[in-house]
């Protein structure tokens, strides 16, 4: 859901909304619990702009799933990005198809905490809907670079799994 949908449920009169992906910070702050992380992840020897990687998402991540688990799941979303960047460029012309994979993708980059990825996604996501189509353009020149360099720190932070 996108924040304007937040807004909407909230003003017909919702106390809260937690919207996808869920934290369970997000989740136990709802419930009113206390929430402690854990994690299992490598410290990064490089760490990329603070806007890049969101690390407590992939250390809350961590926490939830077991080491392999986790990895798996990093390189799901890695292999999904190197696929999908590609496909939605060859879109170019069709704008509600680069809406829908931007979305899909937006999805699975947020999971991980590919922050950056993730916003530039709902930047192309919301100029669809709006039929913004520059800014659609602007967003696609840069998401090949944002794609490459989250991949990277992706597999940085993937837990060392025997």
């Amino acid at each position: 859901a996108l924040a304007e949908e937040r807004k909407k449920f909230l003003d017909s009169g919702l106390d809260d909304c937690i919207l996808k992906p869920i934290r369970l910070q997000t989740l136990y702050d709802a419930l009113g619990l206390k929430f402690e992380a854990d994690t299992h992840l490598p410290e990064a020897d490089a760490k990329p702009t603070p806007a890049l990687i969101d690390e407590s998402i992939l250390k809350e991540l961590s926490q939830v799933l077991l080491p392999e688990r986790t990895a798996q799941t990093i390189r799901r979303v890695c292999e999904e990005i190197e696929a999908e960047v590609p496909a939605i460029a060859k879109q170019s012309d069709n704008a509600e198809q680069i809406g829908k994979r931007a979305h899909k993708l937006a999805g699975s980059a947020a999971i991980v905490g590919a922050e950056a990825l993730a916003q530039l996604l709902r930047t192309i996501e919301t100029a669809e809907k709006a039929g913004e189509y520059k800014k659609i353009h602007a967003a696609l020149v840069e998401l090949p670079d944002v794609a490459s360099l989250t991949t990277t720190a992706l597999i940085q932070r993937m837990p060392l799994v025997p």
